[in-house]
C-alpha cells in the first residue's frame, strides 16, 4: 500500500495519511501543480502548494536540492496540518555558510507566516537575566499583531542548537527541558505587565539548526567508504 502511495505521490504529487491503530483511516492527495501556472500564483490569493514552496526557496537557496525538496515537503505538511494533528519538528545539519538560515526565512516569506530567529546558546530559563523561549514566543506574538491563533501557527528557528551545551550547564539542563516541553507542544503560560495568554504550541512550526560536527564527520566517513 506505501508503495503505490509512493508511486502515486512520485507522478501526482503529495498524500497525506492518516493511520489509526496500523489501520489506514483516510488519505487526501494534494496534486502537483504545473510550473506555468504556479508561476501566475499570486501571494494575495494564498494559493499555497508545495510546489511553490520548494521553487521559491529554490530561487534563493542554491544547491541542496534534495534537501530543500525534504525541507519544503515537511513545512508544507506541517502548514497544512489540521487542528487536531501536531506539526514535526525539523532539523538542519550543515557547516555555517550553507544557507540553512536563507531556507527558513525564504519559506516563511513564502508561506506568509510570522517566524523568530536566536541563537540557541544564548537561551535562559524565564526569570533569569537573558532571552527565554516565553520572549520568544511574545515576539511571536507581537509579530503576528497579536492574533493569538496566527502565532501559534508561525515558525521559531533556533540556530546554533548543537552548542546548547556550552556555558553554565545548570541553566543550560534547565533550557533543555523548557525545550522538550516546547517541542511536545505543551500549553506555556505568558504572564507579564504586559501579556496574559496562553500560548498552545502544538501546532507551531519549530526548526533547530546547527553544524553537530560529529554526524557531519560521519557522513563524511560513510561518504568516503561508498565512494571506495
Amino acid at each position: 500500500l506505501l508503495k503505490s502511495f509512493a508511486k502515486y505521490n512520485e507522478e501526482r504529487g503529495i498524500t497525506r495519511i492518516d493511520v489509526d491503530d496500523g489501520h489506514l483511516k483516510s488519505f487526501e492527495i494534494k496534486k502537483k501543480i504545473d510550473i506555468k501556472e504556479e508561476q501566475k500564483v499570486q501571494t494575495d490569493s494564498r494559493d499555497i502548494s508545495y510546489l511553490g514552496l520548494r521553487t521559491s526557496i529554490k530561487e534563493k537557496v542554491f544547491g541542496h536540492d534534495e534537501e530543500i525538496d525534504t525541507f519544503a515537503q515537511k513545512l508544507y505538511m506541517n502548514y497544512t496540518a489540521l487542528e487536531d494533528e501536531r506539526t514535526e519538528s525539523v532539523l538542519l545539519v550543515g557547516p555555517t555558510g550553507v544557507g540553512k538560515t536563507e531556507t527558513v526565512r525564504a519559506a516563511c516569506d513564502y508561506l506568509y507566516i510570522p517566524y523568530v530567529e536566536f541563537n540557541a546558546s544564548n537561551l535562559v530559563p524565564e526569570g533569569i537575566k537573558g532571552t527565554s523561549i516565553e520572549d520568544l514566543i511574545i515576539s511571536l506574538y507581537e509579530i503576528a499583531n497579536c492574533d493569538i491563533k496566527e502565532a501559534e501557527r508561525g515558525l521559531i528557528f533556533l540556530d546554533e542548537y548543537d552548542k546548547l551545551n556550552s556555558g553554565d550547564l545548570e541553566i543550560k539542563k534547565s533550557v533543555k527541558q523548557i525545550l522538550l516541553s516546547f517541542n511536545d507542544g505543551t500549553m506555556i503560560p505568558i504572564k507579564n505587565e504586559d501579556y496574559d495568554f496562553i500560548f498552545d504550541s502544538k501546532m507551531t512550526n519549530k526548526v533547530y539548526a546547527g553544524v553537530f560536527e560529529k554526524i557531519s564527520e560521519y557522513n563524511r566517513r560513510i561518504m568516503k567508504k561508498s565512494r571506495v
